[in-house]
């Protein structure tokens, strides 16, 4: 963990110390991010209560409900080491984006039509909960608008987003579980997401793709 967020310290989203205002981690605070991802992720596998949850992330038949609770229980994970309020994740389609966090559901949402795999879900997932660690720390900062912070952390959400799917993906392998689902059939996506749908489409006033100048890029 120390070596990658030594070799981060050339993106502009970290430096030495915390910037808040620039939305730059500092690199222990950035180290002591990845530990907690890595504890999160091992939790998570390793936890009899989400074997259910494991099978999820393996079936790329999975329906939607059964993702939705597999994504929640992991993200409710990453938010009790990360110290953030617990959410859920729910399942979108066609919104334009990948992935999305609100801050006035306090949901993550997953466009699942744009996830051909449970790692690309992953990523998505781990990707947001950067940004709701961040709406966490710094909701109530003036700066969250500047060009720079939002940059920054877009930047960052990434990188803690292929750090989520690259730590799962070693959990899943460290215990002999196997692999993700390297595909998704999309199993009963248009009955069981439209309600997720049409409770975020008015969140977003015009369309979904404004959705992150109210609550963070990403």
């Amino acid at each position: 963990m120390l070596t990658q967020a030594l070799l981060e310290l050339a993106d502009k989203s970290t430096s030495l110390v915390n910037n808040k205002e620039q939305g730059q981690t500092g690199f222990f605070q950035n180290a002591t991010n990845k530990n907690n991802l890595f504890v999160a992720t091992k939790k998570f596998v390793t936890n009899p209560k989400n074997q259910q949850h494991l099978v999820t992330l393996q079936n790329a038949d999975a329906t939607p409900k059964q993702k939705q609770l597999a994504y929640t229980a992991l993200v409710n994970q990453l938010a009790v080491e990360m110290q953030m309020p617990i959410t859920q994740v729910k399942l979108l389609l066609n919104n334009g984006n990948s992935g999305s966090y609100s801050r006035d559901t306090n949901n993550i949402y997953i466009n699942d039509d744009k996830q051909n795999n449970t790692a690309s879900a992953i990523q998505v997932l781990g990707h947001e909960a950067s940004h709701a660690q961040d709406h966490t720390q710094d909701q109530d900062a003036n700066y969250t608008n500047s060009k720079n912070y939002k940059d920054n952390r877009e930047e960052y959400a990434n990188k803690a987003g292929k750090t989520t799917t690259d730590l799962l993906k070693f959990q899943f392998d460290n215990n002999d579980i196997g692999a993700l689902a390297t595909t998704n059939s999309h199993t009963g996506n248009y009955v069981n997401t439209n309600s997720n749908n049409r409770v975020i489409n008015p969140i977003i006033s015009e369309t979904i793709k404004h959705l992150h100048k109210r609550i963070n890029q990403g």
